[in-house]
């Protein structure tokens, strides 16, 4: 059983997490330093180190804490469509959508944080000025390995190369579309709009899933 003192400490650290990273993911990490976090946490700078110790671990933290959630959906939906264990082979359609749809959901549904989270992880991936960390890739590496596993059987023959990169497309088109602030309203001076997620969704998914099938498709020699 924990003690009393232990809840106040996690809701402290849980506080700290959700400023930086809506801090992090508005100004990038070296745009915000630990005494802007802890103005905007109203919390004592001496508690973030010793919660995290470094800049660089609270940075980890952030994305540790939605990582293992949002991999765990994933994973779900990933089982509910492909169990090769059954012969059960997903197409690369139900593939795409298992991967997009967890993340959709917690952003279209104004989940606290996923917006933020969204935004940071674009920023990494897309190598944001002052964004990184080594480790933040490999929280994400064994959900990959899985739906590249999935995709290889949903797409026989496929050069691994090709279903690489065609992975890599995916994990761009999304973040760029979940995580955009605005620009595809711009775009189109109005006539489609940036947080019409299920729409936008419901075009992403065959845009996709046919990138997959033309990069699958066996080369002729």
């Amino acid at each position: 059983m924990s003690s009393p003192r232990e809840a106040p400490r996690r809701e402290t650290a849980t506080v700290i997490l959700d400023v930086a990273e809506r801090l992090f993911a508005e100004h990038g990490f070296d745009g915000v330093s630990l005494r802007d976090i802890t103005g905007e946490a109203g919390v004592a700078l001496n508690l973030v180190t010793y919660h995290f110790k470094t800049k660089d671990n609270l940075l980890l933290a952030v994305f540790e804490r939605r990582a293992g959630i949002i991999g765990t959906l994933r994973l779900d939906a990933l089982a509910a469509v492909y169990d090769p264990a059954a012969g059960k082979v997903a197409s690369v359609e139900e593939l795409v959508r298992a991967f997009l749809v967890p993340l959709l959901e917690l952003v279209a549904g104004d989940v606290p944080g996923w917006r933020s989270y969204a935004r940071l992880v674009a920023l990494v991936a897309h190598g944001g000025v002052g964004v990184s960390h080594p480790q933040v890739p490999l929280l994400y590496d064994d959900v990959a390995r899985k739906y590249l596993e999935a995709f290889a059987a949903a797409l026989p023959g496929a050069d691994r190369d090709a279903l690489d990169l065609a992975y890599y497309f995916l994990v761009g088109a999304m973040l760029t579309t979940y995580a955009q602030g605005g620009r595809l309203t711009a775009l189109t001076a109005g006539r489609l709009n940036s947080d019409d997620f299920s729409r936008i969704h419901d075009h992403l998914v065959p845009f996709v899933s046919a990138g997959f099938r033309a990069l699958g498709a066996p080369r002729s020699k």
